[in-house]
């Protein structure tokens, strides 16, 4: 079983972790996992603030180090760290999908969110930090965040947030270990078959013009590629397009 260190409060699960990391990195295992009650400046994606009451959430930081992984497929931890959450969320619910290229969507509302810091060093990844908060027993949101939603928001129920931990924790480790015997050779497909918007014409935004477009697919070095109605192909790197919701 993964070591487990519970805080009651923190700045935030991947600071503190990034931190253990460089004072005991030599004592540290993989799959060590920082677990807080409430995180005072969490983190999404591109510095974007994360909001979660006290202890009605899972805020949770994994320690993995990958160096199998090549960098640059460093784009693999992001595809399976989303699908370990979407298999666990999907014993819960349906209309489960990941938002290129890794938040967790119920419906058109936003379930989790991933934040994967890693540290390369030459051809390697010399650790990853993988900070994941999901949305639980939480039913009001205070942030102007557009669109979150909560376990507890669509089934009506109140979870035990620790057993839900350790189900996440072993399925991340299931996914992770899958990888690195290379037992998921179709992990691309896989990934995209969960993808929110795969089917279809949607609005997306890039450079202030909002146009419509289908998902093509997901190269393996995390571009989106999209097809405008005309025809024409946009390769797009993370913060190049936004969904229009």
């Amino acid at each position: 079983m993964a070591t487990i260190i519970r805080l009651r409060e923190t700045l935030s699960t991947n600071s503190y972790l990034k931190e253990l990391i460089l004072t005991q990195r030599d004592t540290l295992s993989e799959g060590m996992v920082v677990y807080a009650d409430f995180q005072a400046k969490g983190r999404g994606q591109a510095g974007n603030f994360w909001e979660s009451e006290d202890g009605e959430n899972i805020l949770a930081s994994i320690y993995f180090s990958p160096n199998h992984i090549e960098p640059s497929r460093q784009f693999m931890l992001s595809q399976l760290i989303s699908l370990a959450l979407v298999n666990l969320l999907e014993e819960e619910i349906s209309d489960v999908s990941i938002k290129w290229p890794n938040d967790i969507y119920w419906k058109e509302k936003k379930l989790a969110g991933i934040l994967i810091e890693n540290e390369l060093m030459g051809n390697r990844i010399v650790h990853s930090v993988v900070g994941i908060g999901l949305n639980v027993n939480q039913i009001h949101f205070q942030s102007d965040a557009p669109n979150p939603v909560s376990l507890s928001m669509i089934t009506g129920k109140q979870y035990d947030r620790e057993p839900l931990l350790h189900r996440l924790i072993e399925r991340l480790y299931t996914y992770y270990m899958r990888v690195l015997r290379d037992e998921i050779p179709n992990l691309d497909e896989e990934y995209q078959s969960h993808l929110f918007w795969k089917d279809g014409f949607h609005r997306f935004e890039q450079h202030d013009e909002i146009f419509s477009a289908r998902i093509v697919n997901v190269q393996p070095n995390g571009q989106l590629v999209l097809q405008r109605q005309d025809g024409k192909l946009l390769k797009c790197a993370f913060k190049e397009v936004r969904f229009v919701l």
